[in-house]
């Protein structure tokens, strides 16, 4: 039998109060907090489609919660969703994907500085697989970066 029938032998459809109860609040508690509770881990498939598409090109997750305009956590979350789920399949390399230049002061993946740096090259003409390799990182962060500071990034 399924679990419905289990609980409710008589055949009687619960009210949802009496089903929410059942299924889903199965531990008594009387103090309780409610952790990341400011964040919000729901997504449209839209989301859901970007967030995976970003991943599998091995973006860092705070780039891909930058690029859709949601916070780092809520992209990390989902994330081990999907990996759960068996949708996305882990990184050797972390959710960060590869190991770039780290401030941590700024708590960023690369200065201001290196960052307009990064930009200013590349209005001078060099190629973005040129500067990728100068700087040491992948050329798919180097468009990212131009796209975003152009204002195409969607």
């Amino acid at each position: 039998m399924n679990a419905i029938a289990d609980k409710f032998p008589s055949r009687r459809i619960p009210d949802p109060e009496e089903f929410i109860e059942i299924f889903y609040m199965n531990k008594s508690r009387t103090n309780i907090y409610t952790a990341f509770e400011n964040l919000d881990f729901h997504w449209s498939l839209d989301e859901v489609r970007k967030v995976e598409d970003a991943y599998e090109q091995d973006l860092p997750v705070d780039l891909i919660a930058d690029a859709i305009g949601r916070h780092a956590d809520e992209v990390g979350m989902l994330i081990m969703s999907r990996v759960n789920e068996g949708r996305l399949k882990p990184r050797a390399t972390g959710a960060y994907g590869w190991s770039l230049p780290f401030d941590p002061a700024k708590n960023d993946w690369l200065t201001e500085g290196q960052k307009n740096a990064i930009v200013r090259i590349l209005k001078s003409g060099a190629s973005r697989a040129d500067i990728a390799q100068a700087v040491g990182i992948p050329t798919r962060l180097v468009d990212y970066l131009w796209r975003k500071r152009k204002g195409t990034d969607a």
